[in-house]
C-alpha cells in the first residue's frame, strides 16, 4: 500500500493533468466533497469557490482552452508532514480566439487529506493585471492588441 507522501505525490501529478484538460468533473472529483479553490490576490474580487462553483466559474472557457492549454511545473515543494504541496507553473495556450495566445505563472497552494488520496484546498496566485485584461479583451471582443473587432 503506498504511503501517504507516495499518494500525495501521485495525486498532484494527476491534478496537473486535470487541470490542463479543462475537465471540470475530473478535477473535482480528485477534492473532497467539501473542497474550496480561491483564486488570489482578493483584489480581483473572486469569491472561495467550492466545486460545484468551480464548475460553474470555469465552464465558460472550457472551449476557449480544450486541447490548447499547457501547464509546464517549473517548481514543486511538498510538505508531506503538513500534507501541503506548492507548485510554480507556467500556464500557456495558443487559443484559436481573437485574443491569441494565453500565457501567465501561477502558484498553486494545495493542502491534502492525511492520506494525500484528496485535495481539500486550493489557493492560486495569479498575475491578476494580465488574467483581468486578458479576460476582459476575450469577452469585450478585442484583439491582442486591445482593438475592437470589425
Amino acid at each position: 500500500m503506498p504511503s501517504a507522501a507516495e499518494n500525495q505525490k501521485a495525486l498532484l501529478y494527476e491534478c496537473l493533468l486535470a487541470e490542463q484538460s479543462w475537465d471540470r468533473v475530473g478535477i473535482v472529483s480528485l477534492r473532497t466533497p467539501d473542497a474550496t479553490h480561491q483564486l488570489l490576490p482578493p483584489t480581483m474580487g473572486w469569491p472561495r469557490l467550492n466545486n460545484d462553483g468551480l464548475k460553474e466559474r470555469f465552464a465558460p472557457l472550457a472551449p476557449v482552452f480544450v486541447g490548447f492549454f499547457k501547464i509546464e511545473p517549473l517548481n514543486i515543494v511538498h510538505d508531506f508532514e503538513n500534507h501541503k504541496a506548492i507548485v510554480w507553473c507556467m500556464n500557456t495556450a495558443d487559443t484559436t480566439t481573437h485574443v491569441g495566445c494565453f500565457e501567465i505563472e501561477t502558484i498553486w497552494q494545495s493542502q491534502f487529506t492525511n492520506d494525500g488520496t484528496k485535495v481539500k484546498q486550493i489557493s492560486e496566485f495569479v498575475d491578476s493585471t494580465y488574467l483581468t485584461e486578458w479576460l476582459g479583451k476575450l469577452e469585450a471582443g478585442l484583439d491582442k492588441n486591445g482593438e475592437k473587432l470589425a
